[in-house]
């Protein structure tokens, strides 16, 4: 019998430059950037995995919850990319050179309105999701699931070639603010629980699994009392609120 698909495809995941650089090698603030910006990025493309492999097998009385589900996709995504352009990138083209990240920019660019058909379609299924067609929300992810996983990839070597700017770039530090932001952005929607309901704290073996470094009590209150709200959405997600891998709710016979 074959296994049963889970999150880590069709969409594929990205290393981290910790893991694969192996323990013996030295580790400084870019590489840990880079890393813990992989680790963001993977979140984002294993919620799009979930929600690419259970479409098809919703069933009508489920469909309201996957369409709140998916719409929290859309939050999390734009809440990311825009902290990145309205203040990460700026910071450290002032640190650096301007232009120096417009390339990461413009790839945002190549995959915006297909994200955004992603949002109004959904939006148009409300308040009853009656009319939710599995296909049809396949086809627009198609449509920009292959520029987006790109540019979730690429950016981690674009970070990494930071480095060339040594210590008079402190992207530790603008990184750091920035997560801290986008996360209280976040906390204000349902993305805040979406990002930990697709974090895989077992990842790489377990090498993520204190990510983000938050205290106890802040990261009880993020999933377990803010994942009490909308109950019913967080069926599909991949992970339980503790990041343990889960069975895919649906997936069919």
């Amino acid at each position: 019998m074959a296994p049963k698909s889970w999150a880590d495809g069709p969409f594929k995941l990205i290393p981290t430059p910790l893991f694969t650089q192996g323990p013996d090698k030295p580790v400084d603030q870019y590489v840990t950037v880079a890393s813990q910006m992989a680790i963001a990025h993977n979140t984002i493309i294993r919620a799009l995995n979930s929600i690419y492999l259970q479409a098809p097998h919703v069933k009508p009385e489920d469909y309201k919850d996957f369409i709140g589900y998916s719409l929290c996709w859309y939050q999390m995504i734009t809440n990311h990319h825009r902290g990145e352009e309205d203040r990460l990138f700026p910071q450290i083209e002032e640190k650096t050179e301007k232009g120096l990240m417009e390339v990461n920019v413009e790839q945002h660019h190549e995959f915006e309105a297909g994200i955004e058909s992603f949002n109004t379609y959904l939006q148009s299924l409300l308040p009853t999701g009656t009319s939710f067609s599995a296909p049809k929300l396949l086809a627009i992810i198609d449509s920009f699931a292959p520029a987006l996983t790109t540019h979730l990839a690429d950016e981690i070597p674009s970070l990494l070639s930071l480095r060339r700017y040594g210590d008079s770039l402190p992207l530790e530090k603008l990184v750091a603010v920035e997560f801290q932001k986008a996360g209280m952005a976040a906390v204000r929607t349902e993305g805040g629980h979406m990002f930990f309901v697709n974090l895989d704290r077992g990842f790489e073996g377990g090498l993520w699994r204190d990510f983000p470094a938050i205290p106890a009590p802040v990261r009880f209150v993020l999933t377990r009392v803010f994942g009490r709200w909308n109950a019913g959405w967080w069926k599909f997600a991949p992970l339980d609120s503790d990041g343990n891998r889960k069975e895919l709710y649906a997936l069919g016979e």
